[in-house]
């Protein structure tokens, strides 16, 4: 789920078709329940309950006009099979339909034409899962088709916000931190774009959609002694 966190919000309860989940403490962007299969097993509808520790009113809290009182906001719910987004190490992923349908993109993304896909907001995450615990240093790489008018991406992991660079057409990669990875099994990453922008503003072109960066295929690799360690 996408959400959009209240500055007054310690803690959210979700519950599916009546049964509550343990409580989290939500976070701006990308949040994650694992469902018990037997409130799923079956099912055509799932009837979801957000219950929030508290509220607030923008109005009292900051110079805005807006009075309502206000939890967390919703921006996307995405319900995916558990065994979703296996990535396999070395191996290059293209990010297709099937990508998409696997659960691999989270939040923030159109959705994939043949090429690829292009990110819809100025964040947009991917769950990458693997088989066996990360040990040792590794590179993510991104075929990507930067964005139409600020190159700039930020690559973040987690809640480890890596560097930013100037994206090109083609391969474009980061050294992750062995703090991030190692001992995971999966890893959020999240695109981050400075200054998505719409087609028609910057070209000739009939798209009026708000694009950020296009990823045609990923692959996460060891790293190689050409590499800069940022362990």
């Amino acid at each position: 789920m996408d959400l959009i966190a209240s500055p007054a919000v310690a803690g959210l309860t979700l519950s599916v078709n009546g049964q509550a989940l343990p409580i989290i403490v939500p976070v701006s962007g990308t949040n994650r329940w694992s469902l018990p299969e037997t409130l799923t097993d079956e099912q055509q509808t799932l009837l979801i309950g957000l219950e929030v520790s508290d509220t607030h009113c923008p109005s009292e809290i900051t110079d805005s006009p807006d009075k309502r009182i206000m939890g967390a906001g919703v921006r996307q719910v995405v319900l995916r099979r558990e065994a979703a987004a296996l990535c396999p190490i070395g191996s290059l992923v293209e990010i297709s339909g099937d990508v998409a349908d696997r659960g691999m993109l989270l939040a923030g993304w159109y959705k994939p034409e043949p090429w690829g896909c292009w990110s819809a907001d100025p964040a947009a995450s991917m769950l990458l899962r693997f088989d066996a615990p990360l040990s040792g240093g590794y590179v993510l790489e991104f075929d990507m088709a930067p964005p139409l008018l600020d190159p700039s991406v930020t690559l973040s992991i987690g809640d480890t916000v890596l560097e930013t660079i100037s994206a090109v057409d083609g391969p474009n990669e980061w050294t992750l931190p062995q703090s991030c990875t190692d001992g995971k099994t999966e890893l959020v990453v999240c695109l981050l774009v400075a200054r998505p922008a719409r087609p028609t503003d910057v070209a000739d072109s009939n798209d009026d959609r708000i694009l950020g960066v296009g990823v045609r295929s990923i692959r996460f690799r060891p790293v190689r002694g050409d590499d800069v360690d940022l362990a």
